[in-house]
């Protein structure tokens, strides 16, 4: 992990002790990339960085023109990273030299989505384009406009991309053709409701926070709002999902832990405890009430 001290840090994941560190030239904000015995990250001096991920030693570094904010993608030997000049960058995983880069209307904070062979990634421009580029030779495929600017990362999956910006909406996009399906505003000008959360997408659901305070569940075909939790301040945390239920931090200092399915526009607190407690009394009265009615009969 990145940390605002200049550093990389490696820790064991069970003790929490440190393996290594390693010293950039600025703040890491960047979140690193793990592939094979390397990872890869960015940081605030300009550069990407490629470090050894057993001893921490550095392969290689590559300097942009501008920050960088962008966690790196890597996939087919190369690595995907955004800066904050600008520009789209594909760079050799190995050696770390420039295979392309290709200029966008705005910085590129966005951390790009490979998925087969095409590159997807949002800009920091004012019309807050979506562009599709090959992944190969960094050809521009197809761009959208979502009128505000995008700055997280676009989720690709079914063959439908996700992703929100910064004028309140969210939408969901052809992969190949980069058609609108649908979109959906989850607040008016003036509520504050940017996204700078990237969506999870899963059971046909799209989880994204907002500036305003929400987590929001869409129905990933329709765009249809099917709930809405309300935090104590701005969700800036990307959602994470596992085992039916969706983990989130808001900057109010807490993490939240939902059940998928909670219901239309839940309003109040909802532990994930008591929801499994609650389906427990839940099928355990159901059998008693069974086994009661079946003595009755007897």
């Amino acid at each position: 992990m990145g940390s605002c001290d200049d550093k990389v840090y490696c820790l064991n994941a069970t003790t929490g002790v440190s393996i290594w560190n390693y010293t950039t030239g600025g703040y890491v904000q960047s979140s690193p990339a793990v592939a094979g015995n390397r990872i890869y990250v960015g940081s605030n001096d300009n550069k990407t960085y490629c470090l050894n991920a057993i001893t921490g030693a550095r392969v290689w570094s590559y300097t942009t023109g501008g920050i960088v904010w962008s966690s790196p993608a890597v996939a087919g030997g190369r690595v995907y990273v955004g800066s904050r000049d600008d520009k789209m960058y594909c760079l050799n995983a190995t050696t770390g030299a420039s295979v392309w880069n290709r200029t966008t209307g705005g910085s590129v904070d966005s951390s790009p989505a490979i998925v087969s062979g095409f590159l997807y990634v949002g800009s920091y421009d004012n019309n807050g384009t979506m562009y599709c580029l090959n992944a190969t030779t960094g050809a521009s495929v197809w761009t959208y406009t979502t009128g505000g600017m995008v700055e997280l990362s676009p989720a690709v999956v079914g063959g439908r991309v996700y992703v929100g910006n910064y004028n309140y909406k969210v939408f969901c996009l052809d992969a190949i053709t980069g058609t609108k399906i649908w979109s959906h505003t989850t607040a008016t000008p003036g509520e504050f409701g940017l996204f700078q959360s990237s969506p999870a997408i899963a059971s046909g659901r799209v989880y994204i926070g907002s500036w305003d305070g929400k987590l929001f569940c869409l129905d990933a075909t329709t765009g249809v709002s099917l709930w809405n939790y309300t935090t104590g301040f701005n969700v800036d945390s990307s959602p994470a999902i596992a085992g039916g239920h969706v983990y989130v931090g808001s900057n109010d200092r807490k993490v939240y832990c939902l059940p998928m399915i909670i219901g239309s526009n839940q309003s109040t607190p909802f532990d994930c405890s008591t929801f499994s407690i609650l389906i427990v009394i839940g099928i355990a009265g159901l059998v008693a009430w069974t086994w009661k009615k079946n003595i009755t009969k007897s």
